[in-house]
């Protein structure tokens, strides 16, 4: 069967733009929504439950435990500017090496035969 590349990239150029809201994965809306989710859960006191039902009864289906787990993750990793990365580089660039290991204590030899070994002996 042979396929003409040309004509399928015309028609893949021609296909509609599609919703991006409809596509976003819930993480992301619950990322989007992080600073409204605080405002309910910080200032106004609502539970993970209560934002949770509110949240599904708009459209957005979505047990407390994934709400909580979804805006923690959110909160952990902040992209950092351009300064913020300079300053860390340069930290990297001037923290000293790093130390030898420490010296190994000596290792005792096993006694021999016919030698009493000090540790050992009865007093």
């Amino acid at each position: 069967m042979s396929i003409n590349l040309t004509a399928l990239k015309e028609k893949m150029s021609a296909l509609p733009q599609k919703e991006q809201v409809a596509n976003q994965s819930l993480k992301s809306k619950i990322m989007q929504l992080r600073p409204q989710i605080r405002e309910l859960h910080i200032k106004k006191l609502w539970s993970w439950e209560e934002i949770a039902e509110f949240l599904t009864s708009e459209g957005i289906g979505i047990k407390p435990s994934t709400l909580k787990l979804y805006y923690h993750k959110s909160s952990l990793r902040k992209p950092k500017d351009a300064e913020q990365k300079a300053a860390d580089r340069t930290a990297r660039e001037t923290r000293p090496a790093a130390l030898p290991p420490p010296a190994s204590a000596p290792i005792a030899k096993p006694a021999g035969k016919g030698t009493v070994n000090p540790i050992l002996e009865d007093e």
